[in-house]
């Protein structure tokens, strides 16, 4: 569905079909909304910005979570003609100090005009500020950017999670919104009468471009349940899947894998699904693993789940959102490779058998419009099979980050380098990792997730409770392995008990990436640094071993 959007404050204007937006709230209970109402809720609330001295291209924090006032809020931003900047709103999913640290930072670093909230703000009492109710007051239907093309400004400052540092905010034009949506809707194949439905946070790219912008511009039925709803009753989303017969959905991989976790722990079968609606359930936002992805096809086939549902995708801020996505038709790949040859020279060799064998999950190809080189440190292309960096080129490319407006090392001429790793096989793309998190031991590359992920076949090791690091050691002049493993056995590091468990960890290792490890360590829950949309902080995990090494952070905690 082709539709000549200039800016994105069109998208809930009306051309025939009037779609749902559907929102949902903690008690599974469904409100519906047309594209009319919003639009008209937008228009007042943009002339409000404007009434009260908005600017065109002055920022504003949204601090909201309800998704219908965030909706009509941010398309009310866009018609006014200023810069959406999406905060996430802590409600128990995040550390205090990490959601203050970050907040304040995001509010310095884009210096708002104003910042709208639900009616409970402390951050920034200097700031101006209004509640959402407080700018629906007036009655002006019309646009303040009513016929304009604004696909060459600045829609969105979309700031990073900060898992590499500070988050930064990357500079997202109506053009560039307007592309991926494009893209995202033609990858997906996306069809009158088709539905989507998200829980995903919309403060992050993944929720607010993939689960509401998106399919709002294609004119879906549009569902959106709480994130909370989602956290405390994971297989709601299955249930509103089924009886709303939708479509589309994403998810990252933990959360196909805790789906997995709930339905292995019952004790009766799961009744009453019919998935066979499910067109799409698109896996991105960190790496897709190939045992999740299958048991979940395999146990859900039992509902009418497609085995070519699962679609796993690769993406980053700042191309917008999606990158390359796995074929709508065909199942996903997984290809074998001999991790140990791969490590010594980043080269694929495929094998299917041995310790050293690793899988590793497709994420497709690119979108409609985009374009992907794999290039070495001395920027020479490389061949299939070969790893190096990811560049991407396209028209929903940044040019840049707030405040940084073309930083040193982004681009290359009109590439933009990502910083991933990552390697094309039979067309296709496969990601290896972070250039940052890369681990290299006397000559050899390893990739954190690896390790991680073989850590976890060991009893007592949980997903998402442990961390592969990288510490420089200036005595053997190479890095060292540094594996962090929250456990209650943490303040009994000596007993045998806790011993067992290091010296299964490190034999696991050993066999798997022939690789001795620096240090093994026991940590308290919560060591493992995490952003507010649950990646691994590296650096501050780094920061935190150190600190716990030398006793500043109590091993009794």
């Amino acid at each position: 569905m082709n539709h000549n959007y200039r800016a994105i404050g069109e998208i809930t204007g009306i051309s025939g079909h009037n779609p749902a937006f559907v929102v949902y709230d903690l008690l599974n209970r469904s409100s519906s909304h047309s594209f009319t109402e919003i639009d008209s809720l937008a228009c007042q609330l943009a002339n409000s910005l404007v009434y009260a001295g908005l600017k065109r291209q002055d920022r504003i924090v949204i601090m909201l979570n309800d998704p219908l006032p965030f909706l009509v809020t941010f398309m009310g931003v866009c018609k006014a003609g200023g810069i959406a900047v999406p905060i996430h709103v802590r409600a128990g999913l995040a550390k205090e100090n990490v959601f203050i640290e970050q907040t304040r930072h995001i509010i310095e670093d884009c210096s708002p005009f104003c910042i709208i909230h639900s009616g409970t703000l402390e951050l920034a009492p200097s700031l101006k500020s209004f509640t959402y109710g407080e700018l629906i007051t007036n009655n002006k239907k019309e646009s303040p950017t009513e016929g304009m093309d604004l696909r060459d400004r600045i829609a969105l400052l979309q700031y990073t999670s900060g898992s590499t540092g500070n988050p930064k905010g990357v500079i997202i034009t109506h053009g560039n919104l307007l592309a991926n949506m494009r893209m995202i809707a033609e990858g997906l194949h996306a069809e009158k009468g088709d539905s989507s439905l998200s829980w995903l946070p919309l403060n992050h790219d993944m929720g607010l471009i993939g689960g509401l912008l998106a399919p709002i511009s294609q004119k879906l039925d549009t569902h959106l349940m709480p994130t909370e709803s989602f956290i405390a009753r994971p297989l709601r989303w299955l249930q509103n899947l089924s009886e709303k017969k939708i479509s589309y959905s994403a998810g990252p991989n933990f959360a196909f894998s805790l789906i997995m976790k709930i339905v292995e722990r019952q004790t009766s079968p799961l009744e009453n699904l019919d998935l066979q609606h499910v067109k799409a359930l698109v896996c991105g936002a960190e790496r897709c693993d190939d045992q999740t992805a299958l048991a979940f096809t395999n146990y859900f086939s039992r509902f009418g789940l497609r085995s070519a549902a699962i679609t796993p995708a690769y993406g980053l801020a700042e191309c917008t959102l999606v990158v390359s996505m796995k074929n709508f038709r065909g199942p996903f790949k997984i290809l074998s490779f001999d991790n140990l040859h791969f490590a010594e020279r980043g080269i694929i060799e495929l094998s299917s058998n041995g310790a050293s064998a690793q899988k590793i999950v497709s994420v497709g190809r690119p979108v409609p419009g985009v374009e992907i080189q794999i290039r070495d440190e001395n920027k020479n292309l490389l061949g299939p099979g070969f790893c190096g960096e990811i560049l991407v080129k396209g028209p929903a490319n940044t040019t840049g980050y707030w405040n940084n407006i073309k930083p040193s090392g982004l681009f290359d001429q009109e590439w933009l380098k990502t910083g991933d790793l990552g390697f094309i096989w039979e067309d296709e793309l496969y990601i290896a990792g972070r250039i940052k998190e890369l681990i290299i031991n006397r000559g050899r590359n390893f990739h954190p997730f690896d390790i991680e992920k073989s850590i976890t076949a060991v009893a007592g090791v949980q997903e998402g409770r442990c961390v592969a690091l990288s510490d420089n050691n200036q005595e053997s002049g190479t890095e060292d392995l540094i594996v962090l493993i929250e456990s209650q056995l943490h303040h009994t590091q000596d007993s045998d008990q806790a011993r067992a468990l290091i010296a299964q960890v490190e034999a696991n290792i050993i066999t798997n990436f022939d690789i001795t490890a620096g240090d093994i360590v026991l940590v308290p829950r919560n060591t493992i640094a995490k952003t507010t949309s649950g990646k691994i902080r590296r650096a501050r995990c780094l920061e935190n071993y150190r600190n716990f090494k030398t006793g500043k952070i109590n091993h009794d905690s």
